[in-house]
């Protein structure tokens, strides 16, 4: 019973040390990352134009996404295609 307890505790002991083990990991990966981002990646882009925009996918995406009235603007034409498609279907099917 007492072996049980010991054998119990110490898987306990062991996961949890694991466990802080993987977060302390991720987050030296997750600084490492950063730090690549910050001190090599962004000033070989500064300095490259044409690097960053051949490999930049974040700049791209940012630059691609619509303002607020142009989606305001998108939803109403596409409110409006549905719209008159339905019109359309229910006159094909009169």
């Amino acid at each position: 019973m007492i072996k049980d307890v010991f054998k119990s505790f110490y898987l306990l002991v062991t996961f949890k040390i694991l466990l802080n083990c993987s977060v302390l990991i991720s987050h030296v990966f997750a600084g490492i990352g950063a730090g690549l981002k910050l001190f090599v990646i962004d000033p070989v882009y500064r300095r490259f134009p044409r690097v960053k925009a051949k490999y930049d996918s974040t700049a791209k995406l940012w630059e691609n996404l619509m303002t607020d009235s142009e989606l305001e603007k998108h939803q109403k034409l596409s409110a409006n295609k549905k719209v008159s498609e339905s019109i359309l279907n229910n006159i094909s099917n009169i």
